[in-house]
C-alpha cells in the first residue's frame, strides 16, 4: 500500500485545486508573438464554483513581439468555446448564431487587449472538473487556450443523515494541540433516522476542512444507526494564530452539512533547518509493518542529527479518536546524538517497524478505520497513513474478561400466575438486567438469541432446554451505563402441552443470557395440576427462588444504602472548588452525583436528608470521602425563609390624630417653599446678582460634562481623523490602528453611520469604511484603497522579506519557489501574492513559462522602514 503525507494537509489535492483555480491561464504564444490568455473570476468560497453565482469570463491576446500586431476577429462571436468533462460535453457554436462581420484590433509591442468578455450562467454542467478550451481563429492565425475549473452543484443534506467529526486524542499530557502535531480528525456519516437511506452525494463531492481534502462523501445505502467512515485527515494548524481553534467541517456544495471540532493551539520552537517531506508505506498481513522515509527536495545534502536511540515514534488512533497503541509508553528511549545523511534529492527510509493489532487492553482491535501516526521528534516530521482492519473474531469475549461484571444483577420482576389450576395455566414474568455500578460494563452478544431457558423438576435433570427472544443481534456489543437497565418481557411458560399436564412438583427454571460476560438468575413454580370441581381454592404457589441452593453466582446483592442528613456549603479549591455537605457528627462529605435527578446540584444554606451510596471522589475533592445521592427524603431551602415581623394589634388612629402629627411637616414645607420662590423672584429681577450668577452656574455644567479620553465624542473624533487620513480601511485594520474593543468600534461606527458622517462598502469578505466627505456613488475602482500594511510575522510579511532578501539575485523568485521556501501552498502564496499586487506591493515579470516576482519602490520603502524592521531569528 503507497503511502502518503497527511502534514502538509493533502498536498496533492491542494497542489490539484491550484491547477483548476489559477485566475490566469495561458498558451505557448504563436509563431507572430501573439498569445491567448484567459482570466477567470475568482469563487465566492476561494475553493470552488457552484450555479449561486455566474462563471465571468476575460479573453486577452498579448502580443509578444516587437512590432505590432493586427488581430482580426469576429465581434458577433468573438471566440469558439468547448467544455467537456469525463461524461459531458458542451460547444458554444450550438448556442448560437454568428453572423458574419470582421473587426481589426491593433495590439502594440508587449501590451495585452481585452477581446471579449463573457458569462455563463453553467446550464446543465454536472459537479465535475470542467476542461475549457476557447479558440481565436482566422485565416491568418489560430490562438488557442485551455483551462479548468472546479464546478459542484448545490444540494441539501438529507434531514437524517449528519455528519461526525472526531478530533482525536493527542499524544503527552499537554492541553490541545501544537504546531509538532497536527489535529487528526476522522470524518463518517451516520444515520440518525428509523428508515435506511441512500447517502446521495456524487463521487465528486469532497469533506472540506477549512480546504477542500481528498476525501469523499460515501455512498451505498445506511440502515437506521449505521454509519460510514469517510477517512482520517490531518490539519496542520497552518498559519493559525495561538488560542482557540474552531475547525468547520462539511461537505462541499452540501447545504446544512456543517460541523466543526474545537481545541487549543499552542506554537512550540520547531527545527526546521532542511526542506524534508516525511512519508509511510505499510504492509497488512497477520502483522502491520510500516517504513518511514524522509525525502531531501534540496540541492545540498541533509546532515541529520537524532538526540535519542528512538528515531521515530508511533502511535495508533481508533475511529473513536483513542489512541490504543503507543511507542512512547513501550520504548525505552536512550541519548544517542547519532548522524545520518541523506543526499540531494534522495529517498531514505529511516526506520520500520511492527504492530500486531493489539490495543492497549491486550485485546484484538474490532473492525473499523484506524489512523497510524509516524513522527520524528528532533525534526517535527509527521506522516499518516490509515487502514481498515476487520477482527479475526478468534477471542470475541476478550475486552469483556478485564470488566468488573459484579454489579450487574439479572433479576426476575412481575411474576404472576395465569388461568391458575386450568388447562391454560402459566406464569408470566419480566426479566432485568441492571447495572447497579459506577462504571459502564460491555456485553457481546455472540448469537442472535439473547435468552437461554432450563426446566427441570426440583432435584432432577434439567427436562427442557430452549433460547428466546432472537433477535438480529449476533456479533454486537451492547454498553450498560451506571444505574441502567436491559430489560426482556413479558415471558410466558405454560405447565400443559397438547392438553397434556406437567408432572406435578416444585418446578426450577434458570434464566441466563447468552452474553459475554452471562448472568443467570431462578424461579420457582409449585404445579400440582388441573382442578376441575368450580369449589377448588388451591392454587399454585409461586415463590422466587431465594433459598441458598437457588442463588446464582452472578446475582449481587444492590449496594449498601445509608441516610445522611447536613446543610450544604461549598469551598474553592486550586481547580473547580467542591460542594460539601455536613453530617450530624461533624463529618464533611462531597458531593459526586444524584441518581434520581442528573439536573440537581446544591445551592447554599440548602439542607436535606438524603439516601446516599459512598462513592469515588475526583479531581480537586479527593480530600473528602465522596456520596452518591440515590434519592432526596426531604429539602428546606433557607435562602426562600423570610421573617415577617409580627404587627401590633392596637387600633388605628383617627383623622385628628393624623391632621396633629403632619401639621409640623406640612407647615415647614409651605413656609420653605415660599421663601425659595420669594428669593428667585428677587434674583431675576436684580440684574449685578443674575449675570454672575448665570456665569458661575454655566462653568459648573462645562465642569460636569466629560472629556476625558472615553467620552464619545472624543472616540468618535478619533475614527474620523483616522478614516480621513485612511479611507477605505477595513474594520480589524481600524480596531488594531485605534486600540478599541470590538463592542466599541461598533458601537461609534453604527452611530457615525446613522449620523451619515461615514459609509460602508463590502469589498469581498471585507467591509470598508469612507468618510463623508468621498462620495458613496463612487464605483468601486474609482475608491481610494489605503496603503496595505501586513503583519512582518504574517505570510504577507514573510513573503516581503523574503523577496527583498532576494533582491540581488539574478532570477527573482516565482510563486513555486516562494511556496517551497515558506512551507505554504502555492494557492495560499498565490491568494496573498494577488493582495500584495493589488496593493501595489509587488509586481510580475513573466520569464521564460513562469510569472517572477519583486517588490515595488513603496514596499522596499514599507519593508526598510524602522515600523516595519523585525527580528528573522
Amino acid at each position: 500500500m503507497s503511502g502518503r503525507t497527511s502534514f502538509s494537509s493533502g498536498a496533492l489535492g491542494l497542489l490539484l485545486l491550484v491547477m483548476l483555480l489559477a485566475p490566469l491561464s495561458s498558451a505557448e504564444p504563436n509563431e507572430n508573438g501573439m498569445e491567448l490568455l484567459v482570466e477567470f473570476d475568482s469563487p465566492d468560497n476561494g475553493l470552488f464554483y457552484t450555479e449561486s453565482g455566474e462563471l465571468q469570463v476575460t479573453l486577452k491576446v498579448k502580443n509578444h513581439a516587437n512590432v505590432p500586431r493586427d488581430l482580426i476577429y469576429n465581434p458577433a462571436c468573438p471566440f469558439d468555446l468547448q467544455i467537456f468533462s469525463d461524461e459531458w460535453a458542451f460547444d458554444l457554436n450550438e448556442e448560437r448564431v454568428c453572423p458574419t462581420q470582421s473587426r481589426a484590433m491593433t495590439i502594440q509591442p508587449n501590451q495585452e487587449r481585452i477581446v471579449s468578455t463573457w458569462n455563463w450562467d453553467w446550464g446543465n454542467a454536472p459537479s465535475a472538473d470542467l476542461e475549457m478550451e476557447f479558440t481565436i481563429s482566422n485565416q491568418d492565425i489560430t490562438l488557442q487556450v485551455s483551462d479548468s475549473v472546479t464546478f459542484r452543484r448545490i444540494t441539501t443534506m438529507p434531514e437524517n443523515l449528519q455528519l461526525n467529526a472526531v478530533l482525536a486524542e493527542n499524544i503527552g499530557d499537554g492541553y490541545g494541540h501544537n504546531n509538532a502535531m497536527p489535529a487528526m480528525i476522522h470524518v463518517s456519516l451516520v444515520n440518525v433516522g428509523a428508515e435506511s437511506l441512500t447517502i446521495p452525494f456524487d463521487s465528486n463531492c469532497r469533506v472540506q476542512i477549512i480546504e477542500v481534502t481528498e476525501l469523499g462523501c460515501g455512498e451505498g445505502v445506511l440502515e437506521s444507526g449505521d454509519d460510514v467512515s469517510l477517512g482520517w485527515h490531518a490539519w496542520d494548524f497552518f498559519n493559525a494564530e495561538e488560542g482557540e481553534q474552531i475547525i468547520p467541517i462539511e461537505l462541499t456544495a452540501v447545504e446544512n452539512s456543517q460541523t466543526n471540532v474545537v481545541t487549543f493551539y499552542s506554537i512550540t520552537p520547531s527545527n526546521s533547518e532542511y526542506n524534508l517531506i516525511p512519508s509511510v508505506t505499510i504492509d497488512m498481513n497477520e502483522s502491520l509493518v510500516w517504513y518511514f522515509s524522509l525525502e531531501n527536495t534540496e540541492d545540498n545534502p541533509a546532515k541529520l542529527l537524532y538526540e535519542s536511540t528512538c528515531v521515530v515514534q508511533s502511535h495508533i488512533i481508533s475511529p473513536s479518536g483513542e489512541i490504543i497503541h503507543d511507542t512512547r509508553d513501550l520504548q525505552q528511549c536512550h541519548q544517542s546524538r547519532s548522524e545520518q545523511k541523506i543526499d540531494s534529492l534522495e529517498t531514505y527510509t529511516i526506520a520500520s517497524d511492527g504492530w500486531d493489532y493489539t490495543g492497549e487492553n491486550g485485546c484484538e482491535i474490532d473492525d473499523g478505520r484506524y489512523l497510524l501516526v509516524l513522527n520524528q521528534p528532533d525534526y517535527g516530521l509527521v506522516a499518516t497513513e490509515s487502514f481498515d482492519y476487520t477482527n479475526s473474531g478468534n477471542n470475541p469475549n476478550c475486552m469483556n474478561q478485564e470488566q468488573d461484571a459484579s454489579q450487574i444483577q439479572l433479576s426476575v420482576n412481575d411474576l404472576v400466575v395465569l388461568d391458575a389450576d386450568s388447562e391454560m395455566e402459566r406464569i408470566s414474568f419480566s426479566i432485568q438486567l441492571k447495572n447497579y455500578g459506577p462504571n459502564s460494563v460491555d456485553l457481546y452478544w455472540p448469537t442472535d438469541c439473547t435468552l437461554e431457558m432450563q426446566l427441570a423438576l426440583s432435584g432432577k435433570n434439567t427436562e427442557r432446554m430452549w433460547f428466546t427472544s432472537c433477535q438480529n443481534i449476533a456479533g454486537q456489543h451492547t454498553v450498560i451505563d451506571s444505574m441502567d437497565e436491559y430489560n426482556w418481557g413479558p415471558i410466558e411458560i405454560p405447565f400443559t402441552e397438547e392438553g397434556q399436564e406437567f408432572a406435578h412438583g416444585s418446578w426450577q427454571l434458570s434464566i441466563g443470557t447468552t452474553s459475554l460476560p452471562s448472568f443467570s438468575t431462578q424461579l420457582a413454580h409449585t404445579y400440582d395440576g388441573i382442578h376441575r370441581s368450580p369449589l377448588a381454592e388451591n392454587v399454585g404457589d409461586v415463590t422466587i427462588a431465594d433459598e441458598p441452593d437457588l442463588i446464582v453466582e452472578e446475582v449481587v446483592s444492590m449496594p449498601e444504602e445509608l441516610v445522611i442528613s447536613g446543610n450544604w456549603h461549598y469551598v474553592t479549591t486550586s481547580g473547580v472548588g467542591c460542594w460539601l455537605i455536613t453530617d450530624d457528627s461533624g463529618v464533611e462529605h462531597t458531593y459526586v452525583a444524584h441518581m434520581q435527578d442528573g439536573g440537581w446540584y446544591p445551592i447554599p444554606l440548602l439542607s436535606g436528608t438524603y439516601v446516599i451510596e459512598e462513592s469515588d471522589s475526583v479531581g480537586d475533592c479527593k480530600a473528602w470521602s465522596g456520596i452518591v445521592i440515590l434519592k432526596t427524603v426531604n429539602e428546606t431551602n433557607n435562602n426562600e425563609i423570610v421573617v415577617i415581623p409580627e404587627e401590633s394589634e392596637s387600633n388605628p388612629p383617627s383623622t385628628i390624630d393624623l391632621v396633629v402629627d403632619l401639621a409640623p411637616t406640612s407647615v415647614a414645607v409651605v413656609a420653605s417653599t415660599s421663601l425659595s420662590i420669594m428669593m428667585l423672584l428677587y434674583i431675576g429681577n436684580t440684574e449685578w446678582i443674575r449675570i454672575p450668577a448665570l456665569q458661575i452656574g454655566l462653568g459648573l455644567v462645562a465642569m460636569v460634562r466629560k472629556s476625558g479620553e472615553h467620552d464619545g465624542e472624543y472616540q468618535r473624533g478619533r475614527i474620523m481623523g483616522y478614516l480621513t487620513a485612511n479611507p477605505g480601511v477595513h474594520f480589524r485594520a481600524l480596531l488594531g490602528a485605534l486600540e478599541m474593543s470590538n463592542g466599541q468600534l461598533t458601537h461609534h461606527l453604527k452611530h457615525l453611520e446613522s449620523h451619515e458622517r461615514i459609509w460602508r462598502r463590502k469589498d469581498g469578505r471585507l467591509v470598508r469604511f469612507y468618510p463623508a466627505s468621498i462620495q458613496s456613488s463612487l464605483n468601486d475602482e474609482d475608491l481610494p484603497v489605503p496603503l496595505l500594511t501586513p503583519d512582518p510575522n504574517s505570510l504577507q510579511g514573510k513573503i516581503l522579506r523574503l523577496l527583498d532578501a532576494t533582491e540581488n539575485d539574478i532570477v527573482n523568485l516565482s510563486q513555486k519557489e516562494l511556496a517551497i521556501r515558506l512551507e505554504a501552498s502555492q494557492q495560499l502564496v498565490s491568494h496573498h501574492l494577488r493582495t500584495l499586487e493589488k496593493f501595489g506591493l509587488v509586481e510580475r515579470e513573466k520569464v521564460g513559462m513562469r510569472y517572477r516576482y519583486q517588490l515595488t519602490r513603496e514596499a522596499i520603502f514599507l519593508v526598510n522602514s524602522n515600523e516595519y524592521d523585525i527580528s528573522t531569528e
